[in-house]
């Protein structure tokens, strides 16, 4: 923000309040810029290269099971297919994907609710979820037989018949 408000300053904009308008105005109107206003940890960056952010996110998506054998040790590789669970300690890994760092990147993902905090009981995050690394379930009845001390699992279906992973809010 402070880079944009001296470019602005140039440009003989102002005031704070000419600066958001003109950031609005180049995110929502020409779509060249991104910015979080709203969200703590990113209320200071303005990205100015909108493609960064595209990358990351497809990168994340399209090649999420390619790099959990590469980034992260056996037990966490294991633990984040089949729960799609990523402990706070392995997502320093994360910052592979691009040059905007780890904690920026987890920043995004939570806005765009690509991922989410799964809290310890002290309050603390202790991993994300990412739910569409996780794999899909193949549905062909309704009937589902279980053993008689096993909790019932959840099972979602669209009448559709389909639904992308990871596409919940």
């Amino acid at each position: 923000i402070e880079q944009c408000a001296r470019i602005g300053k140039a440009c003989e904009i102002e005031t704070d309040n000419e600066l958001k308008l003109c950031l609005w105005y180049l995110q929502y109107q020409l779509g060249m810029v991104r910015f979080f206003p709203d969200v703590p940890e990113l209320a200071h960056l303005v990205f100015i290269d909108t493609q960064v952010l595209f990358d990351c996110v497809t990168d994340l998506v399209t090649n999420g099971y390619q790099f959990i054998g590469t980034y992260y040790n056996a037990a966490t590789a294991r633990k984040l297919r089949e729960t799609g669970r990523l402990p706070v300690s392995a997502v320093s890994s994360l910052s592979f994907i691009s040059e905007i760092g780890a904690d920026t990147l987890i920043a995004v993902l939570k806005h765009l609710r690509i991922l989410s905090e799964i809290f310890d009981t002290k309050g603390g995050v202790s991993e994300y979820f990412i739910p569409f690394l996780l794999k899909s379930y193949e549905v062909e009845s309704m009937e589902v037989i279980l053993a008689d001390d096993a909790p019932a699992p959840l099972l979602v279906t669209f009448k559709c018949g389909y639904c992308p992973t990871g596409l919940f809010s």
